[in-house]
């Protein structure tokens, strides 16, 4: 990764895992595409600016899912983040609560919609090379998704790069993304009582 025009405003620190995370993609096959599932949160923020800046425009797609559960500011942040990192964004409108384990909170609730949420993007981007922004940090005892993502071959670069939370935030900062010091949110379901209908 070529990051010549990058070192006066990125410290030592941010340099090993920016290299490390460009590096990942680009061993990627060049007529390969990516497509990023962009949340409107640092972490997959990260993922598709970096994307973005060594693998160019034409290979690197933005997904932003429109929904109910979200909280407001998610597609705020992620419109901005696509206009800051120069990312084609796409918005997919979807309402998870057409699945009942979702509409009723059940306990695989998060397993369930984002086996759907990645399923989508599957059959809308065939052949392409989807991710999202887990990173190393992230527990999946206390991220079912997580299994959706495994079972359905979603690639997480940050994790598979050892990427931490803080070096996530060191690298958005450097690269000047404004969602840097956002805390995660999370949907609006977990508001709610377990086995509860979701008046959303």
């Amino acid at each position: 990764m070529n990051t010549s025009n990058q070192r006066p405003h990125l410290s030592p620190e941010i340099l090993e895992p920016l290299q490390h995370l460009g590096a990942y993609f680009l061993e990627l096959p060049t007529d390969m595409p990516v497509v990023v599932a962009l949340s409107g949160g640092v972490d997959s923020s990260v993922v598709g600016a970096v994307a973005r800046r060594v693998l160019g425009p034409a290979r690197v797609t933005a997904v932003f899912f429109d929904m109910p559960i979200m909280v407001e500011d998610d597609r705020l942040f992620a419109e901005q983040i696509a206009e800051v990192a120069k990312l084609d964004l796409e918005i997919i409108t979807f309402d998870p609560l057409i699945i009942d384990a979702v509409r009723y909170n059940r306990t695989d609730r998060c397993y369930q919609c984002k086996n759907a949420l990645f399923s989508i993007l599957q059959e809308n981007y065939a052949g392409a090379f989807i991710c999202d922004g887990t990173n190393i940090d992230d527990d999946p005892q206390r991220r079912p998704g997580m299994k959706a993502l495994t079972e359905l071959g979603i690639h997480s670069p940050l994790r598979d790069c050892n990427i931490s939370k803080e070096q996530v935030r060191l690298i958005a900062r450097g690269l000047g993304l404004p969602n840097a010091d956002r805390e995660s949110s999370a949907c609006l379901a977990t508001q709610y009582p377990a086995d509860t209908e979701l008046a959303l």
